[in-house]
């Protein structure tokens, strides 16, 4: 039995693997947990068609009965269900872009050593076109421990930011994934032209610092642990996932 769990989480984590960052242990910690609980539902579902023939037969063949305390398994939650209990994400002074008044504004748990990250934002960047003045997006950071230069990238990103350069920043990083030491992201900031001696002064300041370590605990709080993660108005998308699941949800929330 044990064995087979084993071999289980081996595929889930390596299908998790395909859609999204995330550390290896939590991934192996949750792959467990949803494994044995995928287990538990097949029995519940089992005993449930064992509920139907009961009471429609009258009884079980021989008079025998089934084990008590089994109901039915849970249904997953629609997408109108997930609208209308949004979770609720807070966007305090994160950098954001689009339409400031948008009625569905897309938040995003991001890291920029993420591979992942970096293939979901051409999706990004045409969902943001195809729905012009209705989409806003907002950026979050979840730099993961497996990626070292992850976390100073996210404070250059918020030291741009306070120069009004956080998306130039950003497309610069993503672009250069592999080259992000400081002297790196000093030398993007000499070519975006921001004030050298004010760009490295924020790049450590103690505010920005805690503000990427807000964003972590955020996700934290709402159960992300891998990247990218994105709430579109509350509603929970995890991963690379294709344009049409984006869309789905904002038509959805558009009332298209």
């Amino acid at each position: 039995m044990i064995k087979k769990i084993y071999l289980s989480v081996l595929v889930t984590v390596g299908f998790l693997g395909v859609l999204g960052c995330s550390p290896s242990q939590d991934q192996v910690d949750s792959a467990i947990q949803k494994e044995m609980q995928k287990r538990e539902d097949e029995k519940k579902r089992i005993f449930g068609y064992i509920d139907q023939y009961v009471a429609e037969r009258g009884g079980l063949p021989g008079g025998g009965q089934r084990p008590t305390g089994a109901q039915q398994p849970p249904q997953q939650p629609s997408l109108e269900d997930k609208i209308k209990n949004p979770k609720k994400v807070d966007i305090g002074n994160s950098p954001s872009k689009g339409y400031k008044s948008a009625k569905v504004t897309i938040v995003e748990f991001s890291d920029f050593q993420c591979p992942f990250c970096t293939r979901v934002n051409p999706t990004i960047d045409s969902l943001m076109k195809k729905y012009a003045g209705k989409v806003k997006l907002v950026f979050k950071n979840l730099p993961l421990p497996m990626h070292p230069d992850a976390k100073l990238a996210a404070q250059a990103g918020l030291a741009a930011h306070k120069q009004d350069k956080f998306w130039q920043m950003h497309d610069k990083m993503f672009e250069n994934q592999t080259k992000l030491k400081k002297e790196d992201l000093m030398g993007y900031a000499k070519e975006m032209g921001l004030d050298q001696a004010k760009f490295k002064k924020d790049l450590e300041d103690p505010k920005i610092v805690a503000a990427v370590e807000k964003d972590m605990q955020q996700a934290q709080s709402l159960g992300v642990n891998g990247t990218p993660a994105f709430y579109i108005n509350g509603v929970e998308l995890v991963g690379a996932q294709p344009e049409e699941e984006f869309s789905k949800v904002i038509d959805a929330l558009l009332g298209k």
